[in-house]
């Protein structure tokens, strides 16, 4: 299974550096200091030069195929490097340390018998003793020629240069080609004399000035960024200064990788012209990844430069130009474990402030650690270097479990067919929800194998799917000295106290080392066995159950049991006193929130939904509970609760991220997935859709995946670590971005309706009988009530009245049923008193209880 990470990092993250045929040589200089004329000896041989009046500096590249290096294949002939990158389709650079360039069309290719590639320059004095100065030599084949999204009719690769020799009318007709070159699609490059010019400006080049442009027809964008606005930092990667390159730009779904970008530094004048250098990259240092379009470059080399050129001194006059390619591969934006697409959604100014940590805390975002994640250093690795713990720490806990059991997902339906394709992670024990068109379950069944699911029932249009195989039977292993343990699983280890020789089942979480110890693939025991009681717990199963209740007197209330077996090796059907991390219901096929429709006291549930109970009938109840508890043994809470405000979920005055997340979306008793409903940290204002009504309760909640043989790091320290990051750029979101003030009225048509089951109860138990006393048709006080109803106050800890339930938007009836009970006045009266001394009178019994005068 790991290898399907790698796979991804490969085809989405890994930026192939090799595939632009792009390498630098230092090239290695044959002739002496004035050059040759004529004829030049390569190693044994003797061969004749470009032509027979100059004088040539030659260099030679030893045993290498020419096609190794995406170069024509000029067989023991002269080959201008103009024509070179024309037929090639390919860039050559041939430049000094201090990035003068020099120009193609004074350069020649020759590739001899042996292999041996030589380079031969035609000598001026424009550019120095090349003789003691290195010459080196980049070459560079953009693979976007060769993919699918470019135009053939229009790749190309343009060179044309020549030598001024005062004819002006000649140099303007140059200067219009130029110019006409430069009016394409892609970016051309004007050269003058080897440094980088804006333009062939007749009034600046003198007889023997050497003139040069290169077209690139895909390089896609050219930005500048003056030095004196360009913030620094200290690389941890590299140990060294560096500046931070970010722009501004509209596309952010792609990877713009370095090697697909040519640094220019250059120095402006006031009336918009300008004389630049090359900043080569003969060092890996050179340029950094950053992020996916941001870059650093280092402080030292860039100082070196500029003191190198002439009539530079100033750092401040320095813009730095970025010439930004298409790039074969289109890698796009994928969730990763430094929540880049989050940093994104800052507002542009706030960006680069929090890579620089001026204004965030948040240490991902920071630019030393963005330049060493591994998100970038997969970027630039080689493919055999890139491993299973590379691609973990890159993508992270949250990234990875979306990537691989993201749910739910809808049915494909096709005439003959209806097929849902399950993420990777999923395509083996898992266990399937199915979901009608509006999010009403259906039925759960087993998933053993396959890419494909096909859904069992012919209404399904939506399925979750989930990790594990859903069961009523457990495979907690309870009090056994020694335990083997599956490597795929994550366990957890509890123990109680022993009372008399029997467990108190009063759960704590066992202490590694102390209470245990992990060695060879097992679990061992080394606590005190008379005393304590133990239980082993692994995530490859989870409790489903479908449970049938009903209840006479309105009190829905039943207790969560599982099969397990027990320390005699017999299976037992049990209330389960060991609690799971989550717990998910469904009343007659709705999915229900706690805390709401039901509350918990594990193991007991109390159902409070009015609003999709069958009337007077037996209630279907489907659970599952899966995962593992917090630390303290109490279930983890959901990430959000709310109501919808005016279209919109999570207006909680909270930037929420979910977008890396598999989560788990119902709103109003229906599973939905997210690309029907708005957030309110992705609109400004009311969104109106027919998905939900203003009013209507929801949960968002994340969904555990065990991550089994992917990672090899235990699913929930991974996942711990995913929300400390979740939490810390949250919180940051909060300040940067607030939830606006949306100044119009939220409009509830109606409130959701739920019941007291404390009220329920009461009035059952009046009209039955069990509840009376003579007393009641006479005077009596709150003491009286409280000693009356003392058996009936353990109600309160399930009640929404007592529980904090928001009374704007639900209302709570004094019954499950949708018709009036009636009651004698007496009856009426106490009940009233009750629902005032007990319920806050958040009860209102006027539309569902009357009353009959002399009925008992």
């Amino acid at each position: 299974m790991a290898d399907f990470l790698i796979e991804h990092a490969l085809d989405n993250v890994w930026c192939t550096p090799d595939q632009d045929y792009q390498y630098i040589y230092q090239m290695a200089h044959i002739t002496d200091k004035f050059g040759e004329a004529r004829y030049v000896d390569v190693e044994w041989q003797t061969i004749p030069l470009p032509n027979r009046t100059d004088l040539f500096h030659v260099y030679w590249i030893g045993q290498i195929h020419p096609k190794l290096l995406g170069l024509i294949n000029s067989w023991k002939t002269w080959t201008p490097f103009s024509t070179v990158c024309e037929q090639a389709k390919m860039l050559v650079d041939l430049y000094n340390i201090d990035g003068v360039q020099i120009p193609r069309h004074m350069a020649y290719l020759q590739v001899m018998g042996d292999r041996n590639i030589v380079i031969a320059i035609k000598r001026s004095e424009i550019f120095g003793d090349l003789y003691h100065n290195p010459v080196f030599f980049r070459v560079y084949s953009n693979a976007f020629f060769a993919s699918t999204r470019s135009y053939p009719d229009a790749n190309q690769i343009k060179v044309k240069g020549y030598v001024y020799t005062g004819d002006r009318a000649l140099l303007l007709t140059y200067q219009r080609e130029y110019q006409a070159w430069r009016a394409k699609i892609g970016h051309t490059y004007a050269y003058h004399n080897g440094y980088l010019v804006d333009d062939f400006q007749p009034d600046r080049i003198k007889v023997g000035d050497i003139l040069e442009y290169v077209y690139d027809s895909t390089i896609r964008r050219v930005v500048d960024l003056p030095l004196k606005n360009l913030p620094t930092f200290v690389s941890k990667l590299d140990n060294k200064r560096k500046y931070l390159l970010h722009y501004l730009a509209d596309q952010k779904d792609t990877i713009d990788y370095r090697d697909d970008i040519d640094i220019y530094l250059i120095k402006k004048e006031t009336n918009g012209r300008y004389r630049g250098i090359y900043h080569h990259k003969n060092q890996d240092d050179s340029m950094r990844m950053v992020t996916h379009k941001d870059y650093s470059i280092v402080v030292p080399y860039v100082a070196g430069f500029v003191a190198a050129t002439e009539g530079w001194h100033d750092l401040a006059e320095i813009t730095v130009r970025l010439c930004i390619r298409e790039a074969g591969w289109k890698r796009p934006l994928v969730d990763e474990n430094s929540r880049i697409k989050e940093l994104y959604k800052l507002k542009p100014a706030d960006i680069p402030k929090a890579m620089l940590g001026l204004e965030s805390t948040v240490k991902v975002w920071r630019a030393e650690e963005l330049e060493a994640s591994m998100y970038t250093q997969i970027m630039r690795s080689l493919g055999p270097e890139i491993n299973r713990e590379m691609v973990q720490q890159a993508y992270g806990y949250n990234a990875i479990s979306k990537l691989v059991a993201d749910t739910p997902q809808k049915v494909t339906i096709y005439p003959r067919d209806r097929f849902v394709k399950l993420p990777y992670g999923l395509q083996y024990e898992a266990t399937v929800f199915e979901h009608d068109a509006n999010g009403k379950l259906l039925g759960y069944y087993p998933h053993t194998s396959g890419e494909y699911y096909n859904p069992r029932n012919e209404g399904c249009k939506l399925v979750e799917a989930l990790v594990g195989i859903g069961s009523n039977s457990l495979d907690t292993i309870y009090h056994q000295k020694t335990s083997t343990l599956n490597p795929s699983c994550n366990y957890r280890f509890y123990k109680c106290s022993m009372v008399a020789g029997t467990p108190s089942f009063e759960w704590v979480t066992a202490t590694p080392d102390v209470d245990y110890v992990l060695a060879d693939g097992k679990v061992t025991w080394v606590l005190d066995r008379v005393r304590w009681y133990t239980a082993v717990r692994d995530d490859r199963k989870f409790l489903a159950f479908n449970i049938e209740i009903t209840a006479p007197d309105g009190l829905y209330y039943f207790p969560i049991k599982a099969t397990e077996k027990r320390t005699d090796g017999n299976w037992y059907e049990q209330e389960m006193n060991l609690p799971m991390g989550k717990l998910e219901l469904f009343l007659n096929g709705h999915p229900i929130i706690e805390g709401l429709d039901y509350f918990l006291n594990w193991p007991y549930v109390t159902i409070t939904n009015r609003e999709f109970m069958i009337e007077n009938g037996t209630q279907q109840i489907t659970g599952r509970a899966t995962g593992f508890p917090l630390d303290d043994l109490t279930l983890e809470p959901p990430a959000e609760f709310g109501f919808v405000w005016n279209g919109l979920l999570s207006r909680n005055k909270r930037f929420d991220i979910r977008d890396d997340k598999v989560m788990r979306m119902i709103v109003r008793g229906q599973t939905k997935t997210r690309d029907v409903l708005a957030f309110a940290e992705e609109h400004s204002g009311v969104f109106i859709t027919s998905e939900v009504k203003n009013g209507s309760p929801y949960v968002i909640d994340d969904v555990v995946v065990p991550l089994r043989d992917l990672v090899d790091e235990n699913t929930y320290s991974l996942r711990a670590k995913s929300r400390a990051i979740d939490t810390a750029i949250s919180d940051y979101l909060t300040l940067k971005l607030p939830e606006p003030v949306i100044n119009v009225p939220n409009i509830i048509e109606e409130r959701y309706e739920v019941f007291s089951p404390f009220a329920c109860k009461v009035l059952f138990d009046l009209r039955t009988g069990l509840i009376w006393d003579d007393q009641m048709e006479a005077y009596y006080g709150d003491v009286e009530i409280k000693r009356w109803l003392k058996d009936y106050e353990y109600l309160l800890a399930f009640d929404p009245c007592t529980q904090g339930v928001d009374t704007r938007y639900v209302s709570i009836h004094p019954h499950h049923l949708s018709y009036e009970t009636e009651l004698n006045i007496y009856q009426y009266n106490f009940l009233k008193r009750a629902i005032a001394l007990y319920l806050d009178n958040k009860v209102d019994l006027s539309h569902f209880v009357s009353i009959k005068d002399g009925w008992v």
